[in-house]
């Protein structure tokens, strides 16, 4: 903790990134046990979007396994995930044939 009146920044990208709470916190892990977390805010600043948002991110998944049924993570090249205000996959290498 810094001393009163020092500067603060708040990192929205470090949410769900907790060491004490994620094994691998800075992994990519489209695995990862569902927790709850601060993606969309809480209470009365939780995002009007949120709904949206998870329903077009399911389509895009279903529709992706649909047309590409044996597509999946590139186990040779690591996801780049990166971010400082928003946090989230730059590349993510797949394969699939």
């Amino acid at each position: 903790m810094g001393p009163a009146g020092a500067p603060l920044s708040l990192v929205v990208a470090a949410a769900n990134r907790d060491p004490d709470k994620f094994s691998n916190p800075d992994k990519f892990d489209m695995h990862r046990e569902k927790t709850v977390n601060a993606t969309f805010g809480y209470g009365v600043h939780h995002c009007s979007g949120h709904q949206l948002a998870k329903s077009l991110g399911e389509m895009m998944v279903e529709e992706t396994a649909r047309r590409l049924p044996n597509i999946r993570l590139d186990p040779t090249t690591p996801a780049n995930v990166s971010g400082y205000l928003f946090r989230g996959a730059k590349s993510l290498p797949v394969i699939w044939g």
